[in-house]
């Protein structure tokens, strides 16, 4: 039983270095994607958006540099994962909002960390990271339609003038619905692949 429950810590192991490595394999890739953006369109790399873009690929790179380092020394892998993963939903709301909020392209961010959650906290884990993205962005959506916050270079009615509330509300329940089936599909296929390594481990055992 305890060195099946050592094959289960290194497996979790395992997956949160290839999740720290691909997290830092983004941001390097967001942060290098901007610098040419800046550079094709002639835009200063101190003028928002790009200063925020860049802000939040260096902060995401410091931390990978950060969970990379003490990965080793904590005992309870399951909550960094739980940890890193709140932190990652929390740098999508962001990006999406830097990016043009409800007009953004980077919607897709927060399926890829209900992905990858699946992968590191099964499918309980998945239907609450699914959770918390559709709060965080339906939040910031309404924010945004009712101008608490504003996209940087939109203007304040942009999202009213844009869109029917019909097509917001639309948006937001595909958005939703899209969470959540990832989050059960993914769980589940995760708990199918947990179950069966375990069913391996306890035929080597035996």
């Amino acid at each position: 039983m305890q060195d099946r429950e050592k094959k289960i810590q290194s497996d979790l192991y395992r997956k949160l270095k290839w999740l720290i490595f691909f997290r830092a394999l983004f941001a390097s890739v967001l942060l290098c994607s901007s610098i040419i953006v800046g550079y094709n369109h002639h835009l200063s790399h101190l003028q928002p958006p790009l200063i925020f873009i860049y802000g939040i690929s260096i902060g995401i790179l410091a931390l990978s540099l950060f969970y990379a380092i003490v990965l080793r020394l904590i005992s309870n892998l399951s909550y960094f994962g739980y940890f890193q993963l709140t932190i990652d939903v929390c740098c999508v709301s962001g990006i999406i909002l830097l990016t043009g909020g409800f007009s953004s392209v980077f919607l897709f961010l927060y399926l890829l960390v209900i992905i990858y959650a699946s992968m590191i906290t099964l499918r309980k884990g998945a239907m609450a990271f699914a959770i918390m993205s559709t709060i965080q962005y339906g939040l910031l959506v309404d924010l945004e339609y009712y101008g608490v916050i504003i996209p940087y270079g939109f203007n304040p009615k942009d999202i009213m003038m844009t869109y029917s509330w019909s097509y917001v509300v639309y948006k937001l329940v595909i958005t939703t619905a899209a969470c959540f089936a990832i989050a059960i599909l993914c769980g589940y296929l995760a708990a199918q692949e947990r179950r069966a390594k375990q069913d391996l481990w306890a035929m080597e055992d035996q």
